[in-house]
């Protein structure tokens, strides 16, 4: 791993929480909400995303409104009717499947960071993909049922701050590679790789530049630019 120039030790971060910054630039790549530059993340990574959907021939439009006329009894779902008929998932896809009026996909990327007593943030223990798996079934609760209420079909797409994709989208993506191949005429173990690795160097490069810019404003007071509490999505990451 290679550590943050002009790194000090002991330096604490200007967000919230104040915490103790690590030399390797972890919190703040993927755990300060300050700034915006997380949530360009996140903004990055549909727009690969949505690029590889037209290469492999589907029509697509981002943050589509209006399209969720149809919703769930309140009773059975988080979020009010007048919610549900707001929401605007990142990407949706228009011909997917001749059996669906569109497939709609929602893009998250979870922190793998805690911290401890003293602020430090080191990374969650357990299995690899727990924080996948917590933000694959949030996006599921969330869009899931008022997708099929609309006769619509939903996927998450879900990556951890450290590169691993879900299981799910990984799945996904080659399906989408299989798709494309006869279109291309390029082998799809090829364009799986391609695609791949096109989204994980999105992801580790705007995580690099989230670094590169918070490092010379951790000495400005208040919010940086003007913003508070952005993050990698629209829910709070843990």
């Amino acid at each position: 791993m290679i550590k943050v120039e002009k790194f000090v030790e002991g330096q604490t971060c200007i967000c919230r929480h104040h915490p103790t910054l690590d030399p390797y630039g972890h919190h703040l790549g993927t755990g300060c909400l300050n700034g915006g530059f997380t949530m360009n993340t996140h903004n990055d990574l549909v727009r690969e995303l949505n690029s590889i959907l037209r290469y492999a021939g589907y029509h697509t439009k981002l943050e589509e409104e209006g399209i969720f006329v149809n919703t769930v009894d309140e009773n059975f779902h988080r979020l009010s009717a007048a919610e549900q008929r707001g929401l605007r998932p990142d990407i949706s896809v228009n011909n997917f499947s001749p059996f669906e009026a569109k497939l709609c996909l929602d893009v998250t990327v979870r922190s793998t960071l805690t911290y401890n007593v003293h602020g430090m943030p080191h990374a969650i223990q357990g299995k690899v993909g727990i924080q996948a798996d917590k933000g694959f079934e949030f996006k599921i609760m969330k869009y899931k049922a008022i997708c099929q209420a609309n006769r619509f079909s939903f996927k998450p797409i879900v990556f951890e701050s450290n590169g691993y994709a879900h299981p799910e989208t990984v799945k996904f993506i080659k399906k989408l590679a299989s798709e494309c191949a006869p279109i291309r005429r390029i082998p799809e173990e090829i364009l799986f790789k391609f695609f791949m690795k096109g989204l994980s160097a999105v992801l580790h490069r705007s995580i690099a530049r989230s670094i590169q810019n918070k490092i010379p404003r951790l000495n400005v007071q208040g919010p940086i630019d003007g913003t508070f509490l952005h993050i990698l999505d629209e829910e709070p990451i843990s």
